[in-house]
């Protein structure tokens, strides 16, 4: 995280700190001497660290890490604010289901305009280098909407199983903490990958990395209870014969697409 000088994961770093050391007291609610002293703990860690990171921008100001912090502040002269402008003409286009997944290079070609190309000449946009502006400028508003509801569930879900420790705190002393402190690490790591994709948009390992997250905070806010769904035996056949055409055809685009690559 350091070494790749990313703003946006500093950011996201902050954003899970805060996040922790505000709710951590909220999960082990007992009082507790031992419960106290963790408390007191990160909190004079977040003090320590912090105090580090300001001696480190007073001694070595001209650092490069410095620079990229700095100029989290001001950023009014960054190109993807041109960026962002640009590529809203992609949404004006194709507003509902978007261009499809992976076109935005393709539909963005249209309008990159002449001042974008002049402020970041090394570089070609094949993204808008923001997550939510990613879906939605590929995949239009319904893409966005379930993007959106997933994350929000999600968020809920943590809350909610959060403020229940704490409020039912006489429950919850007779059962591992770890539950509790499971859905504060998923609320942490939620709250830094919306951070972090304001300015970044997710590679095919940050969505490989985002869905196993989310099948784990399934698994354990289904708590074993999961409800079967009976298919009628009259959709059966249909279903069936439906879904091997899909396949056949997948796999006739993916044979078309490996000619392509070799050719």
């Amino acid at each position: 995280i350091i070494v790749t000088k990313t703003r946006s994961a500093y950011l996201a770093v902050i954003i899970e700190l805060i996040i922790l050391s505000l709710t951590y007291l909220l999960v082990f609610r007992n009082t507790t001497e031992e419960s106290r002293k963790k408390y007191r703990n990160i909190f004079i860690a977040i003090i320590i660290f912090v105090a580090v990171i300001f001696l480190f921008f007073v001694f070595f100001p001209g650092n490069p890490y410095v620079s990229r912090l700095t100029s989290v502040i001001f950023s009014e002269n960054n190109p993807r604010w041109i960026l962002w402008q640009d590529s809203f003409n992609i949404f004006k286009k194709y507003p509902i289901t978007g261009p499809g997944i992976a076109m935005f290079p393709s539909a963005f070609e249209e309008f990159y305009s002449v001042r974008l190309r002049s402020e970041d000449v090394l570089r070609f946009a094949d993204n808008p280098h923001n997550n939510f502006f990613q879906v939605l400028y590929t995949m239009g508003i319904l893409g966005l909407t379930a993007y959106l509801l997933i994350i929000v569930k999600s968020i809920r879900v943590c809350i909610k199983h959060i403020h229940g420790s704490f409020i039912n705190k006489d429950k919850f002393k007779s059962k591992n903490t770890a539950e509790p402190v499971l859905y504060l690490s998923f609320l942490a790591m939620l709250g830094g990958y919306c951070v972090y994709g304001l300015t970044n948009f997710d590679e095919i390992t940050i969505s490989l990395y985002f869905f196993v997250f989310l099948a784990m905070l399934r698994e354990i806010n289904s708590n074993g209870n999961r409800r079967k769904v009976k298919m009628n035996r009259h959709y059966k056949t249909p279903i069936a014969v439906f879904s091997l055409m899909l396949v056949l055809f997948l796999c006739f685009n993916a044979y078309n697409s490996v000619n392509v690559i070799r050719a």
